[in-house]
């Protein structure tokens, strides 16, 4: 055979070239990202020490040690405001009972006086006197009216009638339930 040669094993050479060149690669690769790593850091470092972030932490710290001194204050505050608006919420639902003792006063006729007005509840007792028993007859009989229309008494019921002699006077009390 002639000067042919015929090596059927790897030749050894080539593959460690490639291999030497693909850890040269790998080696600057890892150099220059521990480089570059490093030069990130030390900007970070830098931009964190020269920034104004621990003067503005250190103005913050304190404002709220000044805003510690008004917690108690704020929260006695916070308790009033809730109980003025529970009081709120207490008046508006209640009944308003000026207007419905303005129109039993406008029953009462000339002649009369009111002697008392007691309110418990949606009861009023309404004590009326008068030289005469008609004026007593004429206020009761208003206040029937009131109640048969339904304006806003429920139930009507007289819970006493005296005659004084020394005042020669009639008095009476009227028991009403509002609707």
């Amino acid at each position: 055979m002639s000067g042919v040669e015929i090596n059927l094993l790897p030749n050894k050479n080539v593959e460690s070239a490639v291999f030497t060149t693909r850890l040269k690669i790998l080696r600057l690769i890892a150099v220059s990202s521990l480089f570059l790593i490093s030069a990130l850091s030390i900007v970070f470092f830098l931009l964190i020490t020269f920034s104004a972030l621990p003067q503005e932490k250190q103005k913050q710290a304190a404002a709220l040690e000044e805003l510690s001194v008004y917690y108690s204050k704020m929260g006695k505050v916070i308790g009033i405001h809730d109980r003025i608006e529970e009081t709120r919420k207490a008046l508006a639902s209640r009944r308003q009972i000026a207007p419905i003792i303005d129109r039993l006063v406008t029953q009462v006729p000339i002649g009369a006086s009111v002697d008392k007005i007691t309110i418990k509840g949606k009861t009023v007792v309404f004590g009326i006197s008068s030289q005469s028993l008609s004026t007593i007859d004429t206020f009761i009989n208003n206040l029937l009216e009131l109640a048969q229309k339904k304006e806003f008494i429920s139930h009507l019921t007289l819970s006493s009638f005296s005659f004084n002699d020394q005042k020669g006077a009639y008095s009476a009390e009227i028991q009403m339930n509002l609707l």
